[in-house]
């Protein structure tokens, strides 16, 4: 049960930001496939190792705050576990001409 926050908060932070905000700039569609659920498997290593380094009692040390500190260094960990399998990721430019 105690996996249900992370997974979900990733989901949802996932999709804005790989969505919008980052693009890959090559490899394939199984190659990004692979790319999120390592970018997952990763976010969810981290989670787990502040989630036992902070240790304690209560929700707010055990749940919300590894998941909070994780979930920013979701693009981080995104870069590297893209890179792993050969994609680069690289900031979305917006100008004026993108509407």
């Amino acid at each position: 049960m105690e996996w249900l926050l992370p997974i979900g908060l990733f989901w949802v932070v996932a999709a804005v930001q790989f969505g919008g905000l980052i693009d890959a700039e090559n490899g394939s569609g199984i190659q990004q496939f692979v790319g999120i659920l390592l970018t997952l498997g990763i976010f969810l290593v981290v989670w787990y190792a502040l989630r036992v380094a902070l240790g304690g009692e209560g929700l707010l040390r055990r749940e919300v705050l590894p998941s909070g500190v994780a979930l920013l260094a979701l693009g981080r960990i995104g870069r590297i576990a893209f890179r792993l399998v050969g994609v680069r990721i690289v900031s979305s430019r917006f100008g004026a001409g993108a509407h």
